[in-house]
This record gives structure tokens, sequence and C-alpha cells, in this order.
């Protein structure tokens, strides 16, 4: 025992099992999704319709900003860890327990699906 851990979303009665190494939303790609997210972010649309000559700095700041944003998310190749963000990004409440935490709780989950989800490791 002790080799899984879950994902437990209530809203949708449904836990993913998962590989222990994912035990939380590491804080900086928290951030970075969140950042992507931001109604500031929303004005790139609108540069890629900007010609060349009409940019500034802070457009072009912007652009930076993102891509290193982007290439920071780009490296994330567990999908836990995106099914992680997506949650956090609509607000959704889950918890991250471990198979020893799930057999103490295990009435508290008799009606959730468990879904087996783990990655090729």
């Amino acid at each position: 025992m002790g080799w899984l851990n879950y994902i437990v979303v209530p809203k949708w009665k449904v836990m993913f099992e998962i590989s222990r190494h994912v035990d939380e939303l590491p804080e900086h790609i928290k951030k970075a999704a969140e950042k992507l997210y931001d109604e500031e972010f929303e004005e790139l649309y609108e540069i890629q319709e900007t010609k060349f000559s009409d940019l500034t700095a802070g457009d072009f700041a912007k652009v930076m900003e993102a891509v290193d944003i982007v290439t920071s998310l780009s490296s994330i190749t567990d999908p836990a860890i995106f099914l992680l963000i997506f949650l956090h990004l609509r607000g959704m409440k889950y918890e991250i327990i471990s198979e020893f935490e799930f057999e103490k709780r295990k009435e508290e989950f008799k009606n959730f699906k468990i879904l087996e989800w783990l990655d090729d490791d």
C-alpha cells in the first residue's frame, strides 16, 4: 500500500487514480496558468492584428512574457498536472489523497467512480 494517490473531485463524484509522485499542484505552475488566463493576455489576440510598425515595447514585453509562461508549461508531461490546472482555473474543489487515506475514508467515497489513470512509469 502507498503507491497511489487519488485526485478526488466531489462535484463529479469521481476519483482519479494517479501515481504517488503527484501530491499537489506546484505553486509556480498554478501562477503561470492563472497568468495565461488573465484578461491582460487577451490583448495578445489583438496584437496579431496590429501592423509591425505600430507595435510598442510594451507589446513585445507582453509577448515575451507569454512565451516564457507557455514554455514553462510545455515541459509538463503528466496528464494529472493538466487535470489539476483545469480544476484550479475553474475554481473546482478537489483533494489529493494517498492510498492509505483512501482506505481510512473508504465509506465516504463508496458512491464515487474510481478511474485508473496511471502514467507509463
